[in-house]
């Protein structure tokens, strides 16, 4: 469920738990008046930018369904099940004070906000006027180059929940170009975060023209793409699969001339789905206008730098900081575990020893999951299941991914001895090794322990899984410790220079699972091998890979690659990644003109993927009904269907 905390940070707005962990850096700033950088944003000295804000947000939240087993209907008010209604109007002002390195520094001010707060249908005034007043204290946020806020200052004394309904209310009035020549571009995506965490954005000019950079002032339409995977602070990461679905728009006109967002407005919506099933929604309307332009003198801005000195001194944190979670995590998992403890919980897993692993009892699972989250040390008192269970079994299964899922350090240590102790038996190993990689922040004796398998176990299939899984490893250390990541990448690279083509081919896949542009030489020469199944693996392998290379390179495989089946894994690498106009120009092309059935059903199926970005999409998918191949009528009707 922890997972799930974020979204509701944004969902939930200025609702009071709904936020997790701020991380912080550094301390007080100097100001200068200049920048090195420029963009298409422009900010002079002393300029005073007043919007006029309405946001207006309806979510509803029940968590019941994980886990009970009748179909009764949940408590209103519950920490598991809660409607929520927030409604905000306001003046924002911005004033550009100096520049920290870069970022344009800015002084932030909600001015006058009326908030109001419903749960459950009643009206929460003490509430709605404590964040009044909270949001109403001045705010110091840093935005760079490109418009992206970088960090916010908060006064001590604003309350957490405040802090994050003003960090949801900047979050989506972002509007970011990495230059200003993509103003001058058709699309564009960017990076971007909110108290729900990072998130690709995409943007497109509406109308689209050859003529777009001659334009005073340009509409844009902004889409959220999806959310990366956030790793927890504390140590409860959700890895249980959640699928947070972003739908919606927001439409933004852009002034070139004067480098200023001039409106943003739009209707948003949000769906997170946790183990198959919906736990939360929300809709958002938000609506931005600049209302006034104002230029104060340098007396004025001295003043105004001496009253926010304090504020200037106050360590940073991110538009994504969520400084209440753990408490809200803590009383979610007291809530789940109930009465259960230790003892009655082993029982319930012994009595599954006989059953088979297609069945998974989930409300013991979330149970389990809150018994190592609140009681880490509990986790030894399984260590008999993972040792004598069978991994076909549903006991071995759901001790394992309940480990894996919390991944705390006693959790992992749990799941290390395991695998020591069955180091011979594949199959085992194989499972667990798959839990232990859920750890968001892995511990340095669980990447020892990898690391060990991985290059020196008896058992070749032991060790090639082993690799794999020091790839995932490194993928989740390259957040929060980049150098031990970066030192299992260039492990994995000495394999990739093997001579036999298996090791080739599984070193690709491990480096694939690390998804770091640290491995892109490797990769690349994989990309050329005579043999297909290592330019397949190649291929798989830049599916996470963050650079545009990886897109360039996975384009011209599937449009030239002789081999189907290395085309077929391109296209498939193609779907993992954030959509792009070479992307999906790629996908249409191949599905056109490919030979093969297998290649042009999966182009149709992504292209289908991104037909919210790219409008031709659907009249591709339409023309695909009446095909000639049979196959790739069947898919194009059902991806129409549904």
């Amino acid at each position: 469920m922890c997972r799930l905390l974020p979204f509701l940070s944004l969902a939930l707005a200025g609702v009071l738990f709904m936020v997790g962990c701020a991380h912080a850096s550094g301390g007080g700033i100097a100001l200068s008046s200049t920048s090195n950088t420029s963009g298409a944003y422009r900010h002079p000295l002393g300029q005073r930018l007043i919007y006029s804000l309405g946001y207006h947000n309806t979510a509803a939240t029940d968590f019941t369904a994980l886990f009970r087993a009748s179909k009764a209907n949940p408590t209103p008010g519950s920490i598991l099940a809660a409607s929520y209604a927030t409604h905000v109007d306001s003046r924002l002002q911005f004033t550009m004070m100096g520049y920290h390195e870069d970022l344009a520094v800015m002084d932030v001010r909600f001015l006058s906000p009326l908030v109001t707060l419903d749960v459950d249908g009643h009206r929460q005034l003490a509430s709605a006027i404590a964040l009044q007043l909270d949001t109403a204290k001045p705010i110091i946020a840093e935005i760079d180059p490109s418009g992206r806020i970088a960090s916010i200052r908060f006064d001590a004394a604003v309350a957490p929940r405040a802090q994050t309904l003003a960090n949801t209310l900047l979050a989506l009035g972002q509007f970011v170009v990495r230059h200003s020549s993509d103003l001058s571009r058709c699309v564009w995506q960017a990076t971007e975060s909110d108290p729900n965490g990072a998130y690709m954005a995409e943007y497109a000019a509406v109308p689209c023209s050859h003529n777009i950079s001659a334009r005073a002032y340009q509409t844009y339409v902004k889409k959220w793409v999806r959310y990366f995977t956030r790793p927890s602070t504390h140590g409860t990461n959700a890895n249980l699969p959640t699928i947070i679905l972003p739908t919606g728009a927001l439409h933004a006109t852009f002034g070139r001339d004067a480098g200023q967002l001039l409106s943003l407005d739009g209707a948003l919506a949000q769906v997170v789905e946790l183990s198959g099933h919906r736990v939360a929604a929300s809709k958002t309307t938000l609506q931005y206008r600049l209302l006034t332009t104002q230029e104060m003198g340098a007396t004025q801005l001295d003043a105004l730098r001496d009253a926010d000195s304090a504020l200037l001194a106050i360590a940073p944190t991110s538009l994504s900081s969520q400084p209440e979670a753990a408490s809200l995590q803590a009383a979610v998992q007291s809530q789940v575990l109930g009465s259960d403890t230790v003892d009655t919980l082993h029982a319930q897993v012994a009595a599954l020893t006989a059953v088979a692993r297609g069945h998974f009892p989930t409300q013991l699972y979330l149970k389990l999951k809150a018994l190592f989250w609140l009681e880490p040390q509990s986790s030894a008192r399984f260590e008999d299941v993972l040792d004598a269970g069978s991994p076909d079994g549903a006991a071995f299964q759901i001790v394992g991914l309940a480990l894996g899922t919390v991944g705390n350090a006693a959790a992992q240590a749990t799941l290390v001895a395991a695998i020591q102790r069955r180091s011979g038996d594949v199959q085992a190993v194989d499972v667990l090794l798959s839990d232990l990689v859920r750890a968001p922040q892995p511990t340095a004796e669980t990447v020892n322990a990898v690391r060990t398998l991985a290059t020196s176990a008896s058992n070749h299939n032991v060790e090639g899984t082993a690799q794999l899984a020091l790839g995932a490893l490194a993928r989740n250390l390259a957040t929060t410790s980049p150098a031990d990541a970066d030192a299992i990448i260039d492990l994995l690279v000495k394999g990739e220079n093997s001579a036999a083509t298996p090791s080739k081919i599984n070193t690709l896949l491990s480096l694939g699972n690390a998804g770091s542009t640290r491995a892109l030489p490797a990769i690349r020469a994989g990309l050329v091998d005579p043999s297909a199944d290592v330019r397949s693996a190649a291929a798989t392998a830049l599916r996470w890979v963050p650079s545009p290379d990886a897109d360039a390179a996975l384009a011209r495989l599937l449009l030239s690659d002789r081999e189907p089946g290395v085309r077929l894994a391109a296209a498939l690498a193609l779907s993992f990644r954030s959509p792009t106009a070479a992307g999906f120009e790629a996908e249409r092309v191949g599905f056109a003109r490919d030979s093969n059935e297998a290649v042009r059903v999966r182009a149709l199926i992504d292209i289908w993927m991104v037909h919210s970005f790219f409008p031709q999409a659907r009249t591709i998918v339409r023309s695909a009904t009446k095909d000639p191949s049979a196959n790739v009528r069947k898919t194009a009707t059902e991806l129409i269907a549904g």
